[in-house]
């Protein structure tokens, strides 16, 4: 069943740096258009069960709406604001249930696009390349544009990409080759199925003469070529550098600067498809490594577009299978008043031991951390791909008590808060060149190397300890010991966002324990009746690395990440940026 109340919608798919963005933000600049920035809806949404048609549509809608500005940070920019707030406000527009995610884009596109001032609305989402069958099933009339690039051109585009985009995930260049060869003999099999439904924007065209091939473009979607759209303004993500216009020089670039034996094995593997694609292509006998190289990738790609959707679904970012984690997401219902007190702080900060010897001396009920099997869906908590409402939903004995310190929670501070706004919030904060070091520390890691191996992380997140290789902590480009700095980041800016929190320095309260806990527990409002004089030297968890300084843990370099990432936080919380001030306590 098909939901047509949006007509001809366009949409922008095609490989990775190719161009796709560049598109939507001059045709979004067209009076007549307005064209969304990337949602991801189908490789979010689909499933080969069609989760989507056996949820409520309004359990289904408040999940979009509320992960959307997490899975792509562009929904998170003051400018998509307004969409995301008429997105929300359309709940009481809702069908009983939504048939596919086609439906699901459909509503999208009626309540986020400016539909009522504009003809034509669309949405820019380079992986909808893998579910172009689905959209034309939704949308028969559709106009359907794939952005193509040089694939040299795209791979030098990649390889140079800046970017602090929490949705941003860095491909391995033979994985950029793979993706762009299937996304061309996609293409040419669309072609031929869809006719007229599917046409090629060249990269190289649109940059080096604007005027001709956006005049085409206006003509192939039945609207009128206006003067402005050559004036659009838009940012470089590749290279730094403030907004700019149309540059021809962005689509040879890659002829100076990409390494001549990058090159070169790209035409020895690619030379096929890129010639076939309209580009020149030195001839060049493959080696035999090469040739098995081509053999391989020809099977992946080959395999992989017999079942797009499908193959799109098995290799998706993790982030997006928070879908099959979706409940009920209204508030709970749970005692009046509790908790009272929620303990929050980066993991290895001292929030266990501040927590269990608070709650003793003020003669609380506490519950603290989560137990192994509700562990996973902590992290997703902390990662955006759980709601705070719906952890609650599904983990209610998790809140039920007076104290309650879980450092998951930690990430999701100011949803807490707003959950539970009689709830006082205690922040432990550490030094994090110390919390770094306990962390690493207390999961057998060193803290000098430049990386860690994909062997150890994947067994490390079959331990439950997936911290290291998440992207959501501030980018996977950079190393473990920077991706936990930036961790800490997030952990103290949350926190600090919170309504009246009552701070508590780890360092502090090493070196005057009973005294911090009574200040605490004065500020609190609460009755420090207990006694803790004896438990004041019991170590709640295992301690981390106390024998080697962190020069000698870290290294110049990683300690100089730490230190530079962490700069601005650290000041705020009195913490010295000189590493030879070290305190002595872990």
């Amino acid at each position: 069943m098909r939901h047509e109340t949006i007509k001809n919608p366009i949409f922008i798919v095609g490989c990775h740096r190719t161009g796709t963005t560049l598109l939507q933000r001059v045709l979004s600049s067209h009076p007549d258009c307005d064209v969304l920035p990337e949602t991801k809806l189908f490789a979010w949404l689909w499933s080969p069960q069609n989760q989507v048609s056996r949820r409520t549509a309004e359990d289904v809608w408040r999940h979009v709406t509320g992960a959307m500005p997490r899975i792509n940070r562009a929904w998170a920019l003051p400018e998509n604001a307004e969409r995301l707030e008429r997105m929300r406000d359309a709940i009481g527009d809702l069908p009983d249930r939504f048939d596919s995610p086609g439906h699901v884009m459909e509503f999208l596109l009626r309540h986020a696009a400016q539909s009522n001032s504009v003809s034509r609305v669309g949405e820019k989402t380079p992986l909808h390349i893998y579910h172009v069958p689905q959209i034309l099933e939704q949308f028969p009339d559709a106009r359907i544009l794939v952005t193509q690039r040089d694939l040299r051109g795209g791979l030098h585009s990649q390889m140079q990409r800046v970017s602090r985009a929490l949705s941003y995930r860095q491909f391995k260049a033979r994985n950029y080759i793979a993706a762009w060869r299937s996304v061309h003999e996609l293409t040419v099999r669309y072609q031929a199925r869809y006719g007229d439904s599917i046409r090629i924007v060249k990269f190289e065209e649109l940059v080096s003469e604007p005027q001709k091939i956006l005049s085409k473009v206006c003509n192939d979607l039945d609207i009128s070529f206006q003067e402005e759209l050559l004036k659009t303004r838009f940012e470089n993500s590749s290279f730094d550098g403030p907004a700019a216009g149309f540059n021809a020089n962005a689509a040879t670039r890659w002829e100076k600067e990409l390494a001549p034996e990058i090159r070169t094995w790209i035409e020895a593997i690619a030379g096929p498809e890129l010639t076939s694609a309209g580009y020149e292509v030195p001839k060049r006998s493959p080696s035999p490594v090469q040739r098995l190289q081509r053999f391989g990738l020809t099977l992946a790609t080959a395999g992989g577009n017999q079942f797009p959707a499908l193959a799109c679904y098995l290799a998706r970012d993790r982030r997006y299978r928070k879908f099959r984690r979706l409940r009920e997401v209204a508030a709970p219902d749970r005692p009046s008043g509790l908790p009272k007190v929620m303990v929050l702080g980066n993991h290895k900060s001292g929030t266990t031991a501040i927590a269990k010897l608070l709650a003793e001396l003020c003669g609380m009920e506490s519950h603290i951390d989560l137990p192994r099997p509700l562990r996973p869906d902590g992290f997703a908590l902390a990662e955006g791909g759980l709601s705070v409402n719906q952890f609650a939903s599904i983990h209610p004995q998790c809140l039920e008590a007076e104290l309650v310190k879980v450092p998951a929670f930690t990430f999701a501070a100011v949803e807490f808060q707003r959950l539970l706004p009689d709830t006082r919030f205690v922040c432990v904060v550490r030094d994090p060149r110390s919390n770094i070091r306990s962390l690493l520390s207390r999961r057998g890691l060193p803290g000098h190397l430049p990386k860690v191996g994909w062997w150890r992380q994947r067994w490390m997140r079959l331990r439950g300890r997936p911290s290291l290789q998440q992207g959501s902590w501030g980018g996977r480009q950079d190393n473990y010991v920077a991706r936990l700095a930036k961790r800490w980041n997030a952990a103290v800016q949350g926190m600090a966002e919170l309504r009246d929190p009552v701070f508590i320095r780890y360092e502090d309260f090493i070196a005057a324990k009973e005294a911090e806990l009574r200040r605490l527990a004065d500020q609190l409002g609460l009755s420090a009746t207990g006694d803790v004089s004896g438990m004041l030297d019991v170590q709640f968890q295992p301690p981390g690395d106390q024998n080697s300084s962190w020069l000698d843990f870290f290294g110049a370099d990683n300690l100089r990440k730490i230190e530079s990432i962490c700069t601005k936080e650290m000041s705020r919380f009195g913490y010295d940026n000189d590493a030879t001030n070290e305190p002595l306590v872990d």
